[in-house]
């Protein structure tokens, strides 16, 4: 078994059927349930950490696979334990199929009907890519979060953005910006959705190698 995004076994192959898995290369990063349907067994228990931290000199980074989007996942789940007792009415929407047309954002957005909305996401590290055109812009590693004012398809709430810049600026977090125009993510859905919806997108910076 070779495993990956996506596993499958072949008509041709011998010593391949359900229930005689033998892993051959790869990682353990396999979904249980695919586990299940491809070897019908249940997966061993692994006590393999699939994130690390490490520290260096911009103080602490993580690594691990596809963090786009588990530390929005994380970010959000974070956000929701400090805010435990808020007067407010929060809603904290985990979306699913961002990738392939923002297609939960927009059902979630029309069923909540948000007074505003902050979508977190993930940008790519400008000074650690591997192609001139992305170095040239200014987003690096280390250096804060980002806060997104236009992408291909979306513009954020510059009233929203103010109030967010104004808040790092006051508490001393570092702010870095991005115009991009090229993709676009769950923000430009939720902000069409009945009348509108003011928002904002910010962004945590991540490095990728393959």
């Amino acid at each position: 078994m070779v495993t990956g995004t996506m596993v499958g076994r072949h008509g041709s192959m011998t010593g391949d059927e359900p229930s005689t898995c033998r892993t051959i290369t790869g990682t353990e990063y396999l979904g249980a349930d695919i586990f299940r349907d491809f070897c019908k067994a249940d997966p061993a228990a692994s006590t393999t950490k699939k994130v690390v931290v490490t520290t260096t000199s911009h103080g602490n980074m993580i690594s691990g696979k596809a963090l786009d989007n588990r530390v929005g996942c994380y970010v959000l789940i974070e956000v929701a334990r400090r805010l435990k007792g808020s007067k407010h009415g929060l809603y904290f929407t985990f979306t699913v199929q961002e990738e392939i047309g923002l297609y939960g954002a927009k059902t979630s957005a029309f069923a909540i009907r948000p007074d505003w909305a902050v979508v977190v996401d993930v940008t790519p590290a400008a000074d650690l890519a591997e192609d001139a055109d992305t170095k040239s812009t200014v987003i690096s590693l280390g250096k804060g979060p980002c806060l997104l004012h236009m992408d291909e398809s979306f513009i954020a709430d510059a009233r929203l953005n103010r109030v967010i810049m104004d808040v790092a600026g006051k508490c001393g977090v570092k702010l870095q910006h991005e115009v991009s125009s090229f993709g676009t993510t769950d923000a430009t859905n939720i902000s069409t959705v009945r009348r509108g919806v003011p928002l904002i997108v910010s962004e945590i910076v991540r490095a990728t190698r393959r």
